[in-house]
């Protein structure tokens, strides 16, 4: 219910999520210490807000709360957080600061000795840390491939042969092979997979989503000074090249009938469906927009975003909103029939959260034009037409509306505020009314 409220603010929710509720907790004996990690990994408008609440909201958190925070020292990090000591500690610093570069060496040496046995390599664990140049994701790949030239057996070669420069030369030369890969069409899909594999992660198990292991290696593909011409990503062509994808899918997604296309990968449909509004709505352009709007008054579309995960109702919402915004002012109406259906969503995210399958009866009530607009199917909709002839009960007859059970054996009957239950192959009472 709170999330669901877009007037509350980041303040509002921080007070009601966390401020309220711990202030309620009895102290604890124990520090309980919570570690937010890569700060300058948020985007500018939310790093700014997070800022906020570390200096403005977290001293007024309990004492046994601690609140471990890291982040490369960009500029406005730093700049916002030096201000406000002894409240904020900053612990870090960087490489022109001896003090601090040394212990961030320690640091990595540390890491090494725990994941290399250095007794069976001709290396020691100062060679290997000077290589890294202070950066922890060069330290992770040196790492694996070293555990792969021991487990194999293979006869290890001079730390230079095996890594000839920094993290730079590193990216381009293992990029070299991704891109022989792809262009080598003899390759299957797995080699290519193991090729990237080393770059991405999984995000999780339940939605099988890739990320990048780091930051730093989008940047450098997206970066002409780093990257060689062949290897470079221009992220407007990128983004144009993704945009034709999303339009295409989803397209086959809300294709009445459904599309015959087999094609599309099951899980990629269902990522594109739920961030297709998303990616698209930026790029403005006739055909985005009118892709997004096709989806979000497609009642296939909404039904299944709804049915896929149990929250999935308020990132509904957001791309509602969203579109609705995006729309230009020449295509009023269809902004008023996105606002229509998403106050119809809003006002029931509650019963729709329980049950989505209800979505049929917010859409029913709302005007001609949404109606018109998003075709309800008959057989999804568990309520009933009916006309009253002769029937076991009486009472059957006075209903004003009937909705059926999920297994359909059940009729529920209401009149004002009274439900009652009847079977749906007797018609006969089977219920007390309540």
């Amino acid at each position: 219910m709170l999330l669901s409220n877009s007037k509350l603010r980041v303040r509002e929710l921080f007070t009601k999520l966390l401020q309220e509720p711990l202030s309620k907790c009895p102290p604890s004996q124990q520090r309980k210490l919570v570690i937010i990690d890569a700060l300058d990994e948020t985007e500018y408008e939310s790093r700014e807000d997070f800022l906020d609440l570390i200096m403005h909201r977290f001293p007024l958190l309990p004492e046994w709360l601690v609140f471990f925070i890291t982040s490369r020292p960009e500029d406005t990090v730093q700049c916002r957080l030096k201000k406000y000591n002894p409240c904020v500690k900053i612990c870090a610093g960087n490489s022109d600061q001896h003090n601090f570069y040394h212990q961030h060496e320690q640091d990595i040496q540390t890491f090494l000795k725990k994941r290399i046995d250095f007794s069976r390599l001709p290396y020691s664990v100062d060679d290997i840390s000077k290589k890294c140049h202070g950066l922890f994701l060069y330290a992770h790949y040196i790492v694996e491939e070293l555990k792969l030239s021991v487990d194999s057996g293979k006869k290890l070669k001079s730390l230079n042969d095996l890594f000839p420069g920094d993290i730079d030369d590193f990216f381009r030369q293992n990029f070299e092979r991704v891109y022989e890969q792809r262009e080598n069409s003899d390759h299957d899909e797995q080699q290519v997979i193991d090729a990237v594999s080393q770059f991405v992660v999984l995000r999780g198990t339940s939605d099988q989503t890739l990320t990048f292991l780091h930051n730093l290696i989008p940047a450098w593909l997206t970066d002409k000074k780093k990257t060689s011409r062949k290897l470079f990503i221009d992220k407007k062509i990128a983004g144009e090249y993704l945009r034709k994808v999303f339009v295409e899918i989803l397209s086959a997604v809300v294709d009445e009938p459904p599309s015959t296309c087999t094609s599309i990968d099951e899980d990629l449909e269902d990522y594109v469906s739920r961030f297709g509004v998303r990616f698209l709505c930026p790029f403005g352009g006739k055909d985005s927009l009118k892709t997004v709007f096709s989806c979000l008054t497609s009642y296939h579309f909404i039904e299944r975003r709804m049915l896929s995960r149990r929250i999935e109702i308020y990132h509904l919402l957001n791309d509602f909103k969203l579109a609705a915004g995006c729309l230009p002012v020449e295509e009023k109406e269809k902004q008023e029939i996105l606002q229509e259906i998403s106050f119809a969503l809003e006002s029931n995210v509650l019963v729709l959260l329980e049950c989505p399958h209800l979505l049929h009866s917010c859409i029913r009530n709302a005007s001609n034009a949404v109606r018109e607009t998003v075709l309800i199917p008959h057989v999804s909709a568990p309520w009933l037409e009916w006309n009253v002839y002769a029937f076991p009960d009486p009472e059957i007859g006075n209903m004003h509306c009937f909705a059926t059970s999920s297994d359909k054996k059940t009729v529920a009957g209401a009149k004002d505020r009274s439900l009652l239950f009847f079977d749906a192959s007797t018609a006969e009472n089977c219920a007390r009314p309540f």
